[in-house]
């Protein structure tokens, strides 16, 4: 294997975005020559992030760039893509909410916006439950793998750019929803919904009125407030979080006897006074009615396993203006 596989392969950084940089460093940790290109860049407020995201890389204007190898350009949604190298093999580009931002159009990011939008407000929290910034930049960062992976495969496949267009397209909201549906890629995957998971058990679970997710990895102090007098009586082997996955099905069978007296909008609450992640599991058909995903082109026509018709989620990048 070659120790440098981009060797021949050149990079130019034409925004600041954290999603883009980290794409051009997963690009430079392979060997391609990355530059950024001059201009003010915004910086990420962390000297850490700033020193990690720009390691390795060279700084350069458009004249100083010569065209030899394959040219990949990476831009945002504050690129002027033409004052850009007028020569490259391929563009790549992220957004914060997609080609149609709609009325978000004029919307600054950070890791907790994207949270509070994708959904994700309960990964990392203060301990009376407030929404945490967190590590700064985990979705940006996942973002610009999704980048790095759309523009590499266009590259094993010696694929060149065909119009003006980006030829992959990442959103940063849409990456934050690819986070989530933890029990869809277990059934993707295993065929299968089991919860157990590397970071605390997960339940699906019949309410009164509905369906609700509830996360059990945080302390178990929480899940048993949350339990209440459906707590088990051996409460000891749900302390450790190993051991708490070992029992999980065990586990299971406590949440389900204490929300299945529960509305939704009760075990929600419930949830909130206690300090246990719950979220509410809408109906198939809402999902797929959502104007907003049907507006972003979120879903693709399928073959079941049963023969039947369905529709599935697309990727979260475009290729070419289209999904993958």
């Amino acid at each position: 294997m070659r120790s440098r596989p981009l060797g021949d392969v050149q990079v130019v950084e034409c925004g600041d975005e954290p999603a883009l940089r980290y794409c051009g460093r997963l690009f430079q940790k392979f060997g391609a020559t990355v530059s950024i290109l001059a201009g003010q860049r915004r910086s990420t407020g962390v000297p850490a992030t700033e020193a990690y995201l720009d390691d390795g890389k060279e700084r350069a204007s458009r004249d100083d760039l010569a065209a030899s190898g394959p040219v990949v350009l990476l831009g945002d949604h504050t690129t002027d893509w033409a004052r850009s190298p007028s020569h490259y093999s391929l563009r790549g580009e992220v957004l914060p909410f997609g080609p149609d931002p709609g009325v978000r159009a004029n919307w600054s990011v950070n890791e907790l916006v994207l949270a509070c939008l994708g959904g994700a407000t309960d990964f990392t929290t203060s301990p009376d439950g407030q929404p945490l910034y967190g590590f700064g930049h985990r979705f940006q960062f996942l973002a610009g793998m999704y980048l790095y992976f759309g523009l590499t495969m266009r590259l094993a496949a010696n694929q060149r750019a065909v119009s003006d267009a980006p030829d992959v397209t990442v959103s940063l909201l849409e990456t934050v929803a690819s986070m989530l549906p933890c029990h869809t890629t277990q059934w993707e995957y295993n065929g299968n919904t089991d919860p157990i998971g590397q970071t605390g058990s997960r339940h699906v679970l019949a309410c009164v009125d509905g369906w609700v997710a509830i996360y059990a990895g945080g302390p178990w102090r929480h899940v048993a407030d949350f339990l209440g007098e459906y707590r088990p009586t051996d409460e000891t082997r749900y302390v450790a979080n190993g051991s708490r996955v070992q029992n999980s099905r065990l586990l299971q069978g406590y949440l389900e006897r204490r929300v299945r007296v529960l509305t939704v909008a009760e075990a929600m609450d419930l949830g909130h006074q206690t300090n246990v992640a719950v979220a509410e599991i809408p109906e198939t058909a809402t999902v797929l009615a959502d104007a907003e995903f049907a507006a972003r082109d979120l879903w693709e026509c399928v073959e079941l396993p049963d023969g039947r018709r369905g529709r599935a989620p697309r990727p979260g990048f475009l290729i070419d203006g289209r999904r993958p």
